[in-house]
């Protein structure tokens, strides 16, 4: 289950730690990174339901970080793995990364759905 854990100090700092398979944050990972402080409060947060967007190269590393040639997938799924889908067709960096904007912040369900209306 993939876990943020959201902590914080008695300095009201505040800091968060990332575990894909909702491991406890390690000692070190519960100081306060600003004065070392020990955390006053975890609060782990599943995202297994979650969206998450990537955008993942069709081919090897284009040889100049500039070259307009390279093209991206586009991938949307849930932490958890219950569901996923691939665009059919490759994108220009600017394009699968405004494609990705069109999903941000949404909810599976809608992402689904604009997925299968635009036939990405």
């Amino acid at each position: 289950m993939a876990t943020w854990h959201n902590m914080g100090c008695s300095a009201s700092h505040e800091w968060a730690t990332f575990s894909r398979d909702d491991t406890e944050p390690t000692a070190e990972q519960r100081l306060c990174p600003e004065d070392g402080q020990p955390a006053a409060w975890v609060h782990p947060v599943s995202i297994d339901h979650a969206v998450r967007i990537t955008i993942a190269a069709s081919a090897g590393a284009p040889p100049t970080q500039g070259d307009t040639r390279a093209r991206f997938f586009l991938e949307a799924s849930t932490w958890g793995g219950d569901h996923l889908v691939t665009s059919a067709r490759r994108y220009s960096w600017e394009d699968a990364v405004k494609l990705a904007g069109e999903l941000h912040n949404l909810p599976w369900d809608e992402v689904e759905r604009r997925w299968r209306r635009s036939r990405w």
